[in-house]
């Protein structure tokens, strides 16, 4: 998960994420690197600044392709979503 350090994720997060979510969740998220890596790239493009939530509480997201979740932030106004969601990341439910 040193990866994730790189992009700008605390190390406090991480321990977080082994401490608090399913070994199932881990071990995706470290097999999909790549995929985590260019989500969390895709959300810092377009302003999402609550990532480390994110992970720790809708680690969901980073099962998706990056070309799926562009496409829920397209459907609507972009700048709305990304409002709504650094907000509160429950909204992620809703796109």
């Amino acid at each position: 998960m040193k990866e994730l350090i790189k992009l700008g994720i605390k190390e406090s997060t991480i321990k977080k994420l082994y401490d608090k979510l399913p070994f199932s969740i881990i071990f995706n998220i470290e097999s999909n690197i790549d995929n985590v890596i260019d989500i969390i790239t895709y959300l810092k493009n377009i302003n999402i600044d609550c990532i480390d939530e994110i992970l720790l509480y809708k680690p969901y997201i980073f099962y998706m392709s990056k070309e799926k979740l562009n496409k829920l932030f397209s459907e609507e106004n972009i700048r709305i979503k990304v409002t709504k969601i650094n907000n509160d990341i429950t909204n992620l439910d809703f796109i």
